[in-house]
């Protein structure tokens, strides 16, 4: 679930949006590990 995002390290990450804020993650064989949640305003 959630699409790709190209990273350059070996991380491979996902991002899911809910309502205004986006989500990145990463999936390991026994966790969901959440790396980053931005509120769609937010400046990146």
């Amino acid at each position: 679930m959630g699409e790709r995002l190209e990273n350059s390290n070996n991380v491979e990450l996902r991002r899911f949006l809910v309502d205004d804020y986006e989500l990145q993650y990463e999936v390991l064989p026994d966790e969901i590990r959440i790396a980053r949640v931005f509120h769609m305003r937010e400046e990146r």
